[in-house]
């Protein structure tokens, strides 16, 4: 796990392009927050920066890049909004040996 200071909310989303640009790894995970996020995957998906795509809390997305995604726009694979990860999750009660 890699702490970045780029992903603080009033960073400009460049600033984590570079850093993934750097990285090259195939596969990161991000966490942040509001609306730096959105912005985030505004200029992923457009390669604009003046494009948001605003996420609810606790939102997930997933998204394909090239190998530098400062050059190249990404392909948004899905996004699921929390109340669908939650209705998507283990039910309560469910699967329990010996309820009845």
């Amino acid at each position: 796990m890699t702490e970045s200071r780029s992903l603080l909310p009033g960073a400009d989303p460049e600033e984590v392009l570079r850093e993934l640009a750097h990285l090259g790894a195939e596969n990161i995970l991000l966490v942040g927050h509001q609306p730096h996020l959105g912005r985030l995957l505004g200029r992923l998906v457009s390669g604009r920066r003046d494009v948001e795509i605003p996420m609810k809390k606790a939102g997930l997305a997933e998204l394909s890049t090239g190998s530098d995604p400062m050059l190249e726009r990404a392909e948004l694979k899905f996004y699921l909004p929390p109340k669908l990860l939650e209705d998507l999750g283990p039910r309560r009660g469910a699967g329990r040996a010996g309820a009845s």
